[in-house]
C-alpha cells in the first residue's frame, strides 16, 4: 500500500542540538539559598537526590562569594570537596575564616596548582602577614610540583626581599627549587642583593638546571637548559655574570645542547661578556 500521499507535507521532527534540558528546580533553589545565606533551605535541598556533587561545589562557591560562613561550613562538613579555586579566592581576598575552614577540613595547602606551578602559597606573596599565617598553618616553602619548582623558586624571582627572608625563616632550603637559576632571572631593582643572598647559602654554582632532579631534567632537557651562568649570559646581565664568576662559575661547562656560556655569548653577539668570560678563563688557568 502506497502511503506517500498521506505523509507529503508532513514537517520533519524538530531537533535542536543546542537545546539544553533545564536543571531540576532543586538546583536553582539551592543556588539562590546559597547566595542569600538561607542555611535551612541549603540543608534541606542538599539532601535531594537531584543534587549532584558539582551542584554542591558550586553552592559552596556561591556561599563563599557572598560571605556566608555558616552555609560554607555546613557544606564542607557534609563532605563537599574544596577546590583549589576556593582556597585561591580566600587567599586573594584575605579571608582568614574561610582559609581556616578549608585547611581544618583537610585541604592540602601544599598541593601543586599544576604540574609546573607549585602550591597556592605563591598567591600570598603580596601580603607578608597572610604569607606568614599560611606558613604557620602548614605551607611548605620547599613543596615541589612535578618539576622541581617550589614556592621559593617563585619568591626569589618575583617577590619582595622580605618575603624571601620569611620563607627561609620557615625552613626554606637551598636544596630544592633551583633557586640560583631563579635568582638570576630576577628583574627587580634589588636583584644583585638577592643574588648575593642566595649565593651566600652555597648553592651549586655550576649545576645544570634540574640536573639534581632526573624527572625534571628529562622533561626540560630538549629546551637546552644550562647553568646559572648560561642564564645570565642569555639575559645579557654583565653584573650577574661577574658575580657568578666571583663565586666559582665555570664558563666552559656545557648546557644540555653542548654549548658553553662562552659559545652562547658569542652566538648572541655579546662581545663585552665574551671578553669577560675569556679573561676570567685565562686568569683561572694561570692560577691553576
Amino acid at each position: 500500500m502506497d502511503i506517500s500521499s498521506l505523509v507529503v507535507g508532513t514537517p520533519p521532527p524538530i531537533f535542536d542540538p543546542n537545546y539544553n534540558v533545564p536543571p531540576p528546580w532543586e538546583v536553582e533553589h539551592l543556588e539562590k539559598a546559597s547566595e542569600s545565606g538561607d542555611i535551612h533551605q541549603v540543608e534541606k535541598l542538599s539532601k535531594s537526590d537531584k543534587i549532584s556533587t558539582n551542584d554542591l561545589v558550586y553552592a559552596l562557591t556561591l556561599a563563599q562569594q557572598h560571605g556566608h560562613m555558616d552555609v560554607a561550613a555546613y557544606l564542607v562538613d557534609c563532605g563537599v570537596p574544596v577546590r583549589n579555586y576556593h582556597v585561591e579566592s580566600a587567599i586573594l581576598s584575605t579571608e582568614y575564616q574561610f582559609l581556616s575552614l578549608f585547611l581544618d577540613n583537610g585541604y592540602n595547602i601544599n598541593e601543586p596548582i599544576t604540574w609546573n606551578t607549585p602550591s597556592l602559597l605563591i598567591r600570598s606573596f603580596h601580603n607578608q602577614e597572610l604569607c606568614e599565617w599560611l606558613l604557620k598553618h602548614g605551607a611548605d616553602p620547599n613543596a615541589q610540583c612535578v618539576l622541581d619548582i617550589t614556592p621559593l623558586s617563585i619568591v626569589v624571582q618575583k617577590a619582595p626581599f622580605d618575603i624571601i627572608k620569611l620563607l627561609f625563616e620557615h625552613k626554606g632550603s637551598i636544596k630544592y627549587g633551583q633557586l640560583l637559576h631563579y635568582a638570576v632571572r630576577r628583574n627587580i631593582g634589588d636583584y644583585l642583593e638577592v643574588l648575593e643572598f642566595i649565593l651566600d647559602k652555597s648553592p651549586s654554582v655550576n649545576q645544570v638546571m634540574f640536573e639534581n632532579h632526573p624527572a625534571s631534567y628529562d622533561l626540560q632537557k630538549p629546551f637546552g637548559i644550562g647553568t646559572p651562568l648560561h642564564e645570565a649570559v642569555e639575559l645579557g646581565k654583565w653584573d650577574v655574570v661577574e658575580a657568578l664568576l666571583n663565586k666559582g662559575a665555570d664558563p666552559t661547562v656545557r648546557d644540555a645542547r653542548g654549548e658553553s656560556a662562552i659559545d652562547k655569548a658569542e652566538r648572541n653577539g655579546m662581545s663585552a661578556i665574551v671578553d669577560l668570560l675569556r679573561s676570567w678563563g685565562s686568569v683561572t688557568r694561570e692560577s691553576d
